[in-house]
């Protein structure tokens, strides 16, 4: 995993999409980037910025693995989203503070003017060229992150854990309605845990950073398809919360959790704070470790 990414990288919670966007090359006579990259816009600051992180990490691996030419689709996105990010910052409920939005515009504007300065570099195979203009990009993106969630690995398990006992409850309950918020919620946080494994202090291993994302992407994909199930099908419902819960027993081994129901009702499934089980109803206990051989199930 690379070493380049260190902002803080952080989810986003119920955020709003338009449409899908192909982002497309401008130079018509560049052939070598591959296919465009498809995303929907983001209607919401959060959103914004989670998509411009999700795409930095990207660039990151991109980076890493010497693609240089690869570059290109991905810093589009990241140009497309940052030209509104000051608009989104302005809408009621952004979370932007009034005497943070002119910041936050300029800081928007920067990052879409690197795009011409990453996408020369990466044309021309300057890869210490790509490595500073990425590192100004992050720089940026420091900015534009302050005013969103949590930004570490641990907080954004321990979110995505409260979700998926939130989604748990409403399938018991046969109340699907509510589904969709939730699992739009982990859909947004999963895209980002990537690139929060990658962060010092993450507790993720180098060498599992690969599959951390992986398995994150699986994860997003298969929220994506819970917000999509019908209001009655609970059977559905109940299959996919069941292969998400699998998913997350992988990604959460590397956080140290402190609580888990005694009935272990849930498996090794542990959580960053006190509560009830979602299952059983019973207090959480504390644990001072992870469960014994755990390493041997590390994604």
């Amino acid at each position: 995993m690379s070493k380049l990414v260190r902002t803080i990288l952080v989810p986003a919670f119920a955020v709003g999409f338009a449409p899908l966007v192909w982002a497309q090359h401008g130079h018509g006579q560049h052939e070598e980037h591959g296919k465009p990259v498809e995303f929907k816009m983001p209607t919401t600051y959060a959103g914004a910025v989670a998509e411009i992180e999700h795409r930095l990490h990207e660039i990151s691996e991109l980076i890493e693995s010497k693609q240089l030419a690869k570059v290109h689709a991905e810093a589009d996105v990241i140009q497309k989203v940052a030209k509104v990010i000051g608009q989104l910052a302005l809408k009621e409920g952004s979370g932007v503070p009034k005497e943070a939005v002119k910041d936050v515009n300029v800081a928007g504007k920067d990052l879409a003017a690197k795009f011409d300065a990453i996408d020369k570099a990466g044309d021309s195979g300057d890869l210490a060229g790509t490595k500073k203009v990425y590192a100004e990009m992050v720089a940026l993106t420091a900015t534009l992150s302050k005013h969103t969630g949590p930004g570490t690995y641990r907080a954004a398990i321990a979110d995505i854990n409260h979700r998926l006992a939130e989604i748990s409850g409403l399938i018991e309950a046969k109340k699907l309605g509510g589904i969709a918020a939730e699992a739009d919620g982990i859909q947004k946080t999963a895209k980002m845990l990537g690139a929060l494994a990658s962060k010092d202090g993450s507790d993720v291993p180098k060498e599992a950073a690969k599959n951390v994302s992986a398995a994150a992407d699986s994860l997003a994909a298969k929220a994506g398809g819970m917000s999509k199930i019908g209001a009655g099908d609970v059977a559905s419902a109940k299959k996919v919360y069941d292969e998400m819960s699998a998913l997350m027993a992988g990604l959460q081994k590397y956080v140290v959790a402190p609580y888990q129901c005694p009935m272990k009702c849930e498996g090794e499934k542990t959580y960053a704070q006190a509560g009830k089980c979602p299952k059983c109803g019973m207090d959480l206990k504390p644990v001072k470790k992870l469960p014994e051989h755990a390493d041997e199930h590390r994604p």
